[in-house]
């Protein structure tokens, strides 16, 4: 018999400002964030040259410096991405956070937490 780890929890953020840090994860003492799926979507309201989302490591919150990039694509109007069967770890003590050359981008992050 197979059985999962932990299960997944979601973590949703509207990326509707440009170039702007969105967090999706926070270290905690003694854990750290495995990644199993991202969601998003654009509408029809995207710009004409789609839009490029990053997910990314960093040292705080509201960082745009990117420390590791962990997932970078380009999208069109009315696109998704589905949730992809990752197994993607976050170093220990870094913030997951996402940013996008668009505001029209909506995006969800599919995880749980492991012991250091």
């Amino acid at each position: 018999m197979i059985s999962a780890i932990a299960f997944s929890e979601a973590q949703f953020q509207e990326m509707n400002v440009v170039d702007t840090a969105f967090n999706f994860y926070s270290p905690k003492v003694g854990k750290r964030l495995v990644i199993t799926g991202f969601i998003v979507e654009t509408n029809k309201d995207i710009g004409p040259d789609g839009a490029s989302v990053v997910f990314y490591e960093a040292d705080s919150a509201d960082t745009l410096t990117v420390d590791k990039t962990v997932l970078q694509f380009a999208m069109t109007k009315n696109t998704n991405r589905d949730p992809l069967p990752l197994h993607l770890v976050i170093t220990a003590g870094k913030f997951l956070n996402g940013k996008t050359n668009d505001a029209t981008v909506l995006a969800t992050v599919l995880g749980y937490e492991v012991k250091v």
